[in-house]
């Protein structure tokens, strides 16, 4: 059934509003919502300003540290723990964020993955928002693919898709986002957007449409996926010579490190904060290489399940990633530790 444009999607000022339209839309206080974790910071900030509740699920990697040479670790390795995703589920909870591809891992749920969310959603009688911002960069794609939650058996009524052109065709600054959902889910968040932003810059609604016309014929989403993953492969490939592990992601523009390698300088160490700081503060310092420290992703209790792990992006000038991994091999080198 084709989507209509004008009841079942509307355009936001980015991606971001269109996540909080969605929290102020439907969570009320004390309305309880499911973050799969580590997960994009704005999403608690918006919850707790509708006056929701954060409930952690963390990813769970059981190779994190490990040094099985028959095994490439991938963005894949972070999987749901199904049981504690549903002990979470409660007669408060009003929707769960699923992130495929997911920030910060690059971690793309599988189809069977989705439909267990589906399947918790009909049960459990919660929305569903599908943050797919980063849709359009999927790697290795003869095994990986991406699917949309939305399309799944009796989603359409239950889930909200959210896209960006910010993400799409590299113009963040432009800030043009979109939600697509049922006409009576967009009704409650054009409710809200009409006393929020009223509108959105109309030349630049204008250009990504344009963009997306031109980009459906001339080859452009292919190009832009395989330039990206090139680039993931050569920045993965100096990272393994450098000593430390790359986690392969399956889509995204961000690689996480497993930096179980590293042993802190007694004067790096900084018992104050998660030892993923003092890794990020370290490799600034020692290499010139700057990452995130995905403990910023987690909440409180789980953010020591991100210490021996770093975000990268590569979405970088070939120069940029040939010169962090020329730092990293010449001033780090732990390939002869091994």
């Amino acid at each position: 059934t084709p989507i209509c444009p004008k009841t079942e999607t509307m355009v936001t000022v980015g991606a971001c509003e269109s996540l909080y339209l969605a929290m102020q839309a439907f969570v009320d206080p004390g309305d309880e919502v499911i973050l799969i974790e580590p997960f994009f910071d704005f999403y608690r900030a918006q919850i707790e300003l509708a006056g929701g509740v954060v409930k952690s699920v963390p990813l769970r990697n059981k190779h994190l540290g490990a040094t099985d040479p028959a095994h490439v670790k991938t963005s894949a390795d972070f999987e749901v723990d199904w049981k504690e995703l549903e002990a979470a589920i409660s007669d408060r909870t009003k929707m769960c964020i699923v992130n495929t591809p997911h920030n910060p891992t690059g971690k793309v749920f599988s189809l069977d993955e989705l439909e267990r969310f589906a399947a918790l959603a009909k049960k459990h009688d919660f929305l569903v928002i599908s943050d797919e911002v980063y849709e359009w960069m999927i790697f290795d794609t003869d095994r990986n693919q991406h699917h949309r939650m939305a399309t799944l058996d009796d989603m359409w009524q239950r889930t909200l898709t959210i896209g960006s052109g910010g993400k799409t065709f590299s113009v963040t600054g432009w800030k043009i986002g979109w939600t697509i959902a049922d006409a009576k889910l967009i009704k409650a968040m054009w409710t809200i957007h009409q006393y929020v932003a009223y509108t959105v810059c109309t030349p630049l609604q204008e250009a990504v449409a344009v963009s997306f016309e031109k980009a459906a014929t001339n080859g452009y989403f292919e190009e832009y996926r395989q330039s990206l993953e090139v680039k993931r492969d050569r920045l993965a490939a100096m990272i393994r010579e450098a000593g430390l592990d790359p986690i392969i992601p399956q889509g995204s523009y961000f690689m996480m490190i497993d930096t179980s390698a590293i042993t802190l300088p007694e004067e790096d160490k900084d018992e104050s904060r998660p030892r993923d700081f003092a890794v990020a503060k370290y490799l600034t310092r020692k290499a010139g290489v700057l990452g995130i420290p995905p403990s910023a992703f987690y909440s409180e209790p789980n953010k020591t399940l991100a210490d021996n792990l770093l975000r990268v992006c590569f979405c970088k000038t070939d120069d940029v990633l040939d010169a962090a991994g020329k730092n990293l091999k010449e001033k780090l080198d732990l390939s002869s530790k091994q």
